[in-house]
């Protein structure tokens, strides 16, 4: 493992601070409104934590805008004048999910689930994205070797970064996968599915009871090509 930490912020991945903290949901208010928009709800979030090696690692949850009302600034023209003007109250709203650490003792780029402590009001907190965000996907599996690794796919808000699962433990509990009519959830199921097939020791039994996952028993030829092997039987 590299001994450059693998989270570098600076003043351009500065969300803002911490406004409260309720257990394990944090409130921060966003003072860089341009990365609003790229803070999207399942988006990665560092918390500046007890010290400078330390960060709380959070998941956005909810992102909020308010408008409210406030006096301007005195126009020196017209000095007894009152303007108002309308102002946005930017909140993201993030839950705790791990600690990362640059330096634990001897060890180096450390990550380990849970919040070790809550966040101090006005504590910084940054955008996990671009390089940092793939550098940090990239620790979560740093020490599972290939048999243990399964790649669900890649992050929404930055395809450069692969997201990977722990094979073991994900098919040990229990997962759900959810969304609207369209959105992917069959396509999703197939692509974990032949990706598990492809690990050293799989073995799944799928309940098809829609014939949804068919032709990972009988693929289909394609128009100049032979049909692929097929990775389960019926």
């Amino acid at each position: 493992m590299s001994e450059t930490p693998i989270l570098n912020f600076d003043q351009s991945n500065r969300l803002g601070k911490v406004a409260s903290v309720d257990t394990s949901r944090v409130l921060i208010t966003v003072e860089n409104a341009a990365l609003l928009p790229r803070a999207a709800v399942g988006s990665l979030v560092a918390i500046q934590g007890a010290t400078a090696q330390e960060f709380l690692i959070g998941m956005t949850e909810r992102v909020t805008r308010q408008l409210r009302e406030q006096t301007a600034q005195p126009d020196p023209l017209a000095p007894t004048t009152i303007a108002v003007e309308v102002v946005p109250d930017d909140f993201l709203r993030a839950v705790l999910v791990g600690t990362y650490r640059s330096i634990e003792g001897t060890v180096r780029n450390r990550f380990k689930r849970g919040a070790d402590s809550f966040p101090q009001i006005d504590r910084n907190c940054f955008l996990i994205e671009g390089g940092n965000l793939q550098r940090f996907m990239g620790l979560l599996g740093a020490e599972w070797d290939e048999s243990q690794r399964l790649e669900l796919g890649h992050f929404v808000i930055d395809k450069s970064a692969a997201a990977i699962a722990n094979g073991d433990r994900f098919f040990q509990r229990h997962a759900a996968i959810l969304g609207s009519t369209g959105s992917g959830k069959s396509w999703a199921v197939s692509l974990i599915l032949e990706r598990a097939h492809a690990r050293k020791y799989a073995n799944l039994v799928v309940f098809d009871m829609h014939g949804e996952y068919a032709s990972l028993a009988n693929p289909s030829a394609t128009e100049g090509h032979t049909a692929p092997p097929a990775i389960a039987s019926a």
